[in-house]
């Protein structure tokens, strides 16, 4: 059986993702038998014209697309992915003849309304790799859905088989490893837990993730190392043990994590990252008010966040700190808490990413939410009426304004559309000429920030 799998993800900002359950797929789906190519778009001109040549080389028997994320969850700015991908399946369709399958985490996220809008034939629900077996013995009969299971963690596919590392070099882009599955937060809308088919960690052993980096570095030249992690902190006692051998093989890598929790953001933590190689870190408490930490479904308290802003600056970490505000239970006074949190607790070399309205998806904790208070039922598409949510009760004109306030008023305040502005595709660049290995918004301290709002960009 020839698989094709196809990586239409082209959105490169404000990180580029290397396809990390694409490329595990790929090679659980050649230990079955399978003969398999793999197709990435990610830095591809013409997306259409690529795939017809890919299938005509490869006569495949079976086309595969990831889907990473249905939109940009912007309500100043929506972006709205599967418009791209459409096509692409539709190509594949009538030029290879053979039944088109997505999976990822944008098509975990609504699994029957992201097939149907692309017009799949089969939607994998959840990690894929174990359904391999599954999609090649049904190919000719296949359902509608599959459900995936969670795997051990495999810390991560062979980049460099299966890619062209050149433009993600080009690009400054890290390479994804992840340590553990699942996810057991409930952060009220996430559905991180149906991305990740289980509400339980699934835990690697620490040898063999620690074994599996040592491979891609000596493999790619790559030393910046992302963590993928749902959580990446959690549980505490695993991270320990994990950064202490990370520690002890002393790889000098440029270590970061996207997922930070402050619940077990503990000075000992902390300080078994930064002794691993930990230089920058990503951490959404989302609200710096204690009643909203709650009605968010966070799982930590405020003790924990200002412990975490204090340790974190004393240890010499870069933090990017990203808020949600307008979610249930916000008002005024919690608005005003989180932005003073920001202000007074947060660096000003520290980045904060500020997002209003809480963007609404089917099957999570806030679409019940918002259902009970009269909001329309959510669609894939962002820029639909009433797909974004904002407490009852308060103003969203007093709330837009407020944070424009705090973002002229702060150097490292921004909002998410400047995340993916074409400032971001310059520094990618530059860092990869320079050879850089901290993550791009590492570059958005005070006087860069202040050159790209002159420049209109920000």
């Amino acid at each position: 059986m020839r698989l094709l799998l196809v990586n239409p993800n082209q959105e490169t900002r404000p990180v580029p993702a290397m396809p990390i359950g694409l490329l595990r797929v790929a090679e659980a789906a050649e230990a079955a038998g399978m003969r398999v190519s793999v197709l990435d778009l990610a830095f591809v001109g013409n997306a259409d014209k690529a795939l017809r040549r890919r299938i005509a080389a490869v006569q495949p028997d079976l086309v595969g697309f990831t889907v990473r994320n249905i939109d940009n969850a912007d309500a100043q700015a929506p972006i709205y992915y599967l418009d791209a991908v459409r096509p692409l399946v539709q190509t594949a369709r009538d030029v290879a003849g053979v039944p088109v399958v997505i999976g990822g985490a944008g098509a975990s996220m609504a699994p029957d309304a992201v097939r149907d809008a692309l017009g799949a034939d089969c939607v994998v629900v959840g990690p894929g790799e174990g359904v391999v077996e599954t999609l090649r013995d049904a190919r000719d009969a296949l359902p509608p859905r599959i459900e995936g299971t969670v795997q051990g963690p495999a810390p991560a596919a062979d980049y460099r088989r299966w890619l062209d590392l050149r433009p993600w070099r080009r690009r400054a882009a890290p390479l994804p490893v992840q340590s553990r599955r699942g996810c057991p937060r409930l952060c009220v809308y996430c559905n991180y837990a149906a991305i990740e088919s289980s509400t339980k960690y699934v835990l690697g052993d620490v040898g063999e993730v620690v074994h599996s980096i040592r491979r891609l570095v000596a493999d790619t030249g790559v030393r910046h190392i992302e963590f993928v992690d749902s959580t990446f902190n959690s549980p505490p006692n695993y991270t320990i043990a994990l950064c202490e051998a990370l520690a002890s093989a002393d790889l000098g890598l440029d270590l970061g994590a996207s997922g930070i929790t402050p619940r077990f953001a503990s000075r000992e933590v902390l300080e078994a990252m930064r002794a691993a190689g930990f230089r920058s870190i990503w951490c959404s408490p989302d609200t710096a008010a204690e009643s909203t930490i709650a009605s968010y479904g966070k799982g930590f308290a405020r003790a924990d966040l200002d412990a975490m802003a204090t340790a974190s600056e004393e240890l010499g970490f870069t933090v990017m700190w990203s808020f949600l505000f307008g979610g249930p239970g916000e008002t005024e006074q919690t608005v005003a808490e989180t932005l003073r949190f920001a202000r007074e607790q947060i660096p000003q070399d520290h980045p904060v990413m500020l997002t209003s309205r809480m963007r609404i998806y089917p099957g999570t904790a806030l679409a019940r939410i918002a259902s009970d208070q009269g909001f329309p039922a959510p669609t894939l598409d962002p820029r639909a009426p009433g797909q974004f949510y904002v407490a009852p009760g308060l103003d969203p004109d007093w709330l837009d304004a407020t944070l424009f306030e705090a973002h002229e008023s702060l150097p490292n305040l921004m909002y998410l559309a400047a995340a993916q502005g074409r400032v971001v595709g310059w520094l990618q660049r530059l860092n990869g000429v320079l050879g850089r290995t901290q993550p791009t918004w590492v570059d958005y301290a005070p006087i860069r920030r202040n050159v790209m709002k002159m420049l209109g960009r920000v």
